[in-house]
Protein backbone atom coordinates (compact mmCIF):
# COMPACT_ATOMS: atom_id res chain seq x y z
CA UNK A 1 0.00 0.00 0.00
CA UNK A 2 1.50 2.84 -1.36
CA UNK A 3 1.56 6.48 0.28
CA UNK A 4 0.36 9.56 -2.14
CA UNK A 5 2.58 12.26 -1.46
CA UNK A 6 1.90 14.71 -3.82
CA UNK A 7 0.01 17.75 -2.55
CA UNK A 8 -3.78 17.93 -1.99
CA UNK A 9 -5.90 20.17 -3.71
CA UNK A 10 -7.76 22.92 -1.94
CA UNK A 11 -11.44 22.75 -2.81
CA UNK A 12 -12.58 26.27 -4.55
CA UNK A 13 -14.48 28.51 -3.70
CA UNK A 14 -17.54 29.97 -5.56
CA UNK A 15 -16.12 33.39 -7.13
CA UNK A 16 -19.33 34.89 -4.96
CA UNK A 17 -18.00 33.60 -1.51
CA UNK A 18 -14.56 35.27 -3.10
CA UNK A 19 -16.07 38.76 -3.93
CA UNK A 20 -17.23 38.82 -0.67
CA UNK A 21 -14.69 38.06 1.13
CA UNK A 22 -12.32 40.33 -0.25
CA UNK A 23 -14.55 43.38 -0.66
CA UNK A 24 -16.68 43.04 2.85
CA UNK A 25 -14.80 44.94 5.56
CA UNK A 26 -13.85 43.16 9.67
CA UNK A 27 -15.69 44.46 11.92
CA UNK A 28 -12.61 46.10 13.13
CA UNK A 29 -11.69 48.08 10.15
CA UNK A 30 -15.54 48.96 9.66
CA UNK A 31 -16.17 52.92 10.62
CA UNK A 32 -18.64 53.78 12.72
CA UNK A 33 -21.33 55.34 11.11
CA UNK A 34 -22.33 58.64 12.91
CA UNK A 35 -25.47 59.17 14.47
CA UNK A 36 -26.99 61.49 12.28
CA UNK A 37 -26.23 59.16 9.34
CA UNK A 38 -28.07 55.96 10.92
CA UNK A 39 -31.21 58.66 11.29
CA UNK A 40 -31.10 59.46 7.98
CA UNK A 41 -30.09 55.37 6.97
CA UNK A 42 -32.98 54.64 9.49
CA UNK A 43 -35.77 57.15 7.99
CA UNK A 44 -34.84 56.38 4.35
CA UNK A 45 -35.61 52.70 5.31
CA UNK A 46 -38.87 53.38 7.10
CA UNK A 47 -39.40 55.93 3.42
CA UNK A 48 -39.32 52.77 1.20
CA UNK A 49 -41.66 51.06 3.57
CA UNK A 50 -44.22 53.46 3.30
CA UNK A 51 -44.11 53.47 -0.50
CA UNK A 52 -44.56 50.10 -0.52
CA UNK A 53 -47.47 50.31 1.72
CA UNK A 54 -48.69 52.97 -0.23
CA UNK A 55 -48.57 51.08 -3.45
CA UNK A 56 -50.49 48.04 -1.76
CA UNK A 57 -53.46 50.21 0.60
CA UNK A 58 -53.47 53.18 -1.24
CA UNK A 59 -56.34 52.06 -3.56
CA UNK A 60 -58.37 51.09 -0.74
CA UNK A 61 -60.10 55.09 -0.54
CA UNK A 62 -59.24 58.01 -1.38
CA UNK A 63 -58.79 58.92 2.43
CA UNK A 64 -56.09 56.09 2.66
CA UNK A 65 -54.16 56.87 0.07
CA UNK A 66 -53.66 60.82 1.19
CA UNK A 67 -52.60 59.57 4.39
CA UNK A 68 -49.48 57.56 3.16
CA UNK A 69 -48.89 59.88 1.18
CA UNK A 70 -48.14 62.63 3.91
CA UNK A 71 -46.35 59.99 5.88
CA UNK A 72 -43.89 59.82 3.39
CA UNK A 73 -43.90 63.83 2.77
CA UNK A 74 -43.25 63.67 6.26
CA UNK A 75 -40.69 61.41 6.65
CA UNK A 76 -38.81 62.90 4.13
CA UNK A 77 -38.55 66.36 5.73
CA UNK A 78 -37.63 64.33 9.15
CA UNK A 79 -34.57 62.90 6.43
CA UNK A 80 -33.46 66.03 5.18
CA UNK A 81 -33.37 67.39 8.59
CA UNK A 82 -31.28 64.40 9.30
CA UNK A 83 -28.77 64.95 6.90
CA UNK A 84 -28.13 68.66 8.00
CA UNK A 85 -27.06 67.39 11.38
CA UNK A 86 -23.55 68.20 11.93
CA UNK A 87 -20.85 65.03 11.76
CA UNK A 88 -19.99 65.23 15.30
CA UNK A 89 -23.69 65.79 16.68
CA UNK A 90 -24.69 63.22 19.56
CA UNK A 91 -28.32 62.56 20.81
CA UNK A 92 -29.26 63.27 24.05
CA UNK A 93 -29.35 60.60 26.55
CA UNK A 94 -32.44 59.31 27.67
CA UNK A 95 -33.15 59.45 31.64
CA UNK A 96 -35.88 57.51 33.06
CA UNK A 97 -39.05 59.60 33.05
CA UNK A 98 -37.73 62.92 33.65
CA UNK A 99 -35.74 62.21 37.07
CA UNK A 100 -34.07 64.93 38.92
CA UNK A 101 -30.37 63.93 38.88
CA UNK A 102 -28.66 63.50 42.42
CA UNK A 103 -25.36 65.30 43.80
CA UNK A 104 -23.56 64.58 46.48
CA UNK A 105 -24.17 67.08 49.19
CA UNK A 106 -27.87 67.52 47.92
CA UNK A 107 -31.03 67.02 50.44
CA UNK A 108 -33.30 64.36 49.76
CA UNK A 109 -36.16 62.42 51.54
CA UNK A 110 -38.38 59.28 51.06
CA UNK A 111 -41.13 58.92 48.28
CA UNK A 112 -44.34 59.13 49.84
CA UNK A 113 -44.57 55.33 48.63
CA UNK A 114 -41.73 53.84 50.12
CA UNK A 115 -42.20 56.09 53.77
CA UNK A 116 -43.91 52.75 55.29
CA UNK A 117 -40.82 50.33 54.41
CA UNK A 118 -38.20 52.83 56.02
CA UNK A 119 -40.61 53.77 58.87
CA UNK A 120 -38.43 54.95 62.10
CA UNK A 121 -35.42 55.51 59.84
CA UNK A 122 -36.19 59.31 59.36
CA UNK A 123 -37.58 61.68 62.39
CA UNK A 124 -40.15 63.55 60.85
CA UNK A 125 -37.99 66.46 61.27
CA UNK A 126 -35.87 64.88 58.91
CA UNK A 127 -38.68 64.09 56.54
CA UNK A 128 -39.57 67.21 56.39
CA UNK A 129 -35.93 69.35 55.88
CA UNK A 130 -34.56 66.39 54.11
CA UNK A 131 -31.31 64.06 54.68
CA UNK A 132 -27.75 64.99 52.98
CA UNK A 133 -26.70 62.70 50.30
CA UNK A 134 -23.19 61.23 51.43
CA UNK A 135 -21.91 59.41 48.53
CA UNK A 136 -23.50 57.92 45.47
CA UNK A 137 -22.78 53.51 44.80
CA UNK A 138 -23.97 52.76 41.66
CA UNK A 139 -28.24 52.43 42.19
CA UNK A 140 -27.36 53.05 46.17
CA UNK A 141 -27.11 56.16 47.73
CA UNK A 142 -25.36 56.89 51.58
CA UNK A 143 -27.41 59.58 53.20
CA UNK A 144 -26.68 60.77 56.51
CA UNK A 145 -28.81 60.80 59.16
CA UNK A 146 -29.22 61.47 63.17
CA UNK A 147 -28.95 57.55 63.84
CA UNK A 148 -25.21 57.41 61.05
CA UNK A 149 -25.49 56.67 57.55
CA UNK A 150 -27.67 54.61 55.44
CA UNK A 151 -27.92 53.59 52.70
CA UNK A 152 -31.35 53.27 50.27
CA UNK A 153 -31.85 52.56 46.75
CA UNK A 154 -32.36 56.30 44.66
CA UNK A 155 -35.29 54.69 43.45
CA UNK A 156 -36.56 55.30 46.66
CA UNK A 157 -35.73 58.83 47.23
CA UNK A 158 -36.64 61.93 45.83
CA UNK A 159 -35.32 65.23 46.15
CA UNK A 160 -36.69 67.28 49.29
CA UNK A 161 -39.67 69.66 48.50
CA UNK A 162 -39.97 68.30 45.13
CA UNK A 163 -42.48 65.66 43.53
CA UNK A 164 -40.00 63.97 41.00
CA UNK A 165 -38.22 60.53 41.95
CA UNK A 166 -34.24 60.91 42.32
CA UNK A 167 -31.57 59.38 40.01
CA UNK A 168 -27.98 59.87 39.41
Amino acid sequence: MAIKTSTQQQPKQSSLAAAAATAAPSKPEAAKIPPAKKAAIKIANVIVRAVGLEGRFGGYTEEMKTALQNARKWLETAKGLAEKLPADFRPAKRSGGGAVTLAVGSKVTLREKRRETYAGLLSAEEQKAGVEVVSLHGPMVALKTEKGNVFIPKAHLKIAGADAPASA
